[in-house]
């Protein structure tokens, strides 16, 4: 009893380090493409640039750092130094309002944040057992978005009080956010303990590998690639929220209310999982993405366009936690690092076509042909991970033989 409270308190105090860490990364991420295009005077594909090579130097720090979590029997460096990463690197931001400045800094915030999510996801697939997976996920999720709503609302509520122009005042809310960032590394310091892996003998010879992996989790990661095609990022959203004639202060607002969807059903979406089964909610996710991209392609209603952006706040509740509780149910117990590794450059692979595809066609053709390719996209997705059928696969790590029923 006394091993599982202390397993609680660790996965609640990630949960408070998630929570801090996104306090300040979501208003820098959600003030970046407003700041991009009002203070640097950047285009939309300029945006969809500095999103895919950000993702692009994500993606093999992942892998490495879940592959090196697993060898070590250490989690917590890992994560330490991944978000010192970020919390160092944002305020570049502020220095000087350059492409190159602004490129700089996201590529080391995103290498902070490949080297620390793997280690993390694993030490919390390593406090979790098979029945509360999804419930401790869930719990990350929720916190780490009811961060996210904090400093929305944060924001609406100075742009409301504050006197400023735009582009002071964006640089102020940048201020702001990059400062309360350093909260998440006294929180992780004091508050995270580290919890050693299982299976401590097979650790030590580990080799990086996908065809090691259980097929389950292969067959996944095809599927994943496939719908990560679609997952361009959501600052285009808020570019086209800025197109319509929103005010900042009203897309911030927007923006707390998607948030507050998704922090208020992720824990609740996760300890469900745990019982009904991860595949039926993620496939609800996707549809929920399909739609709401086809939805913005369509509609020029700006308050069904608000109204269904809201609702695209489940599709995160639905996904993120249960996707990852659906991977370290397929894992193997001394490689949980190694699979989120892969997982995170497989679909941060995807992620670079998907920005360059959509903010491409933003400005060639139209914001509603680019909301249409990710719909179409998620679609394909959809369809693949619907006749997905993790029961059909069976899997010997020891002998490495795979057969399909």
């Amino acid at each position: 009893m006394e091993q599982l409270e202390e397993k609680r308190r660790q996965i609640f105090n990630l949960g408070l380090v998630s929570l801090f860490n996104d306090l300040s990364s979501e208003v820098v991420i959600r003030v970046l493409p407003l700041y991009l295009i009002i203070v640097v005077q950047a285009s939309v594909f300029g945006v969809g640039i500095i999103e895919a090579i950000a993702e692009s130097t994500a993606t093999l720090g992942k892998l490495l750092s879940g592959y090196y979590s697993d060898r070590q029997m250490k989690r917590k460096p890992l994560i330490f130094a991944g978000y010192a990463l970020s919390v160092l690197s944002r305020p570049l931001i502020l220095f000087q309002p350059t492409l190159v400045v602004v490129s700089l800094s996201r590529f080391l915030d995103k290498i902070g944040k490949s080297v620390r999510t793997p280690a993390r996801d694993a030490l919390i697939a390593d406090l979790s057992d098979s029945e509360n997976r999804g419930r401790n996920f869930g719990i990350n999720r929720a916190l780490d978005t009811l961060g996210a709503v904090i400093g929305l609302l944060g924001v609406y509520a100075f742009l409301r009080l504050a006197r400023l122009n735009d582009a002071l005042a964006l640089k102020t809310i940048l201020a702001w956010a990059c400062g309360i960032g350093f909260a998440t590394l006294i929180v992780l310091g004091l508050g995270v303990k580290e919890m050693p892996p299982k299976h401590l003998a097979q650790s030590k010879i580990l080799k990086l590998s996908l065809m090691g992996l259980d097929l389950r989790i292969r067959f996944y990661l095809v599927i994943g690639l496939f719908f990560a095609l679609a997952s361009s990022s959501d600052a285009f959203i808020i570019v086209r929220f800025k197109e319509i004639g929103l005010s900042m202060g009203t897309i911030f607002l927007i923006l707390a209310g998607f948030n507050i969807v998704s922090a208020s059903t992720a824990f609740y979406l996760g300890h469900l999982s745990d019982k009904r089964g991860r595949k039926i909610f993620l496939t609800m996710g996707w549809l929920i993405y399909a739609f709401v991209y086809f939805f913005f392609s369509l509609s020029q209603s700006t308050p069904l366009l608000i109204a269904v952006f809201l609702f695209y706040g489940l599709f995160y509740s639905l996904t993120d936690g249960i996707e990852k509780a659906l991977v370290a149910d397929f894992a193997q117990g001394e490689q949980k690092g190694q699979t989120y590794g892969w997982l995170g450059l497989i679909q941060g692979l995807a992620v670079i076509p998907a920005n360059l595809i959509f903010a491409s066609l933003y400005e060639k053709m139209g914001s509603a042909w680019a909301f249409r390719s990710s719909a179409v996209f998620a679609m394909g997705g959809i369809l693949l991970l619907v006749f997905f059928n993790p029961q059909s696969v069976k899997f010997n790590p020891q002998g490495l033989k795979r057969e399909v029923l």
